[in-house]
């Protein structure tokens, strides 16, 4: 991750007048947010999704549209 910054830096893609740390921390802030987006929200969709199946299924009451 190190080696990636360090070349955006050098490329000329990240500002000279800033400090190293803080093209660090904004990296560090962009794959976060790239770990999150990709992988805990839809774990958290998916996890969500079942439990409300599961509940459901527990809850399987006699409704309007099964009598009469």
């Amino acid at each position: 991750m190190q080696e990636l910054v360090d070349g955006l830096i050098r490329s000329g893609l990240a500002p000279a007048a800033l400090p190293a740390w803080v093209d660090y921390l904004v990296a560090m802030l962009v794959f976060g947010g790239i770990v999150v987006f990709v992988f805990i929200l839809p774990i958290a969709g998916i996890t969500t999704w079942v439990e409300r199946r599961v509940a459901g299924r527990i809850q399987s009451r006699i409704g309007p549209n099964r009598t009469g």
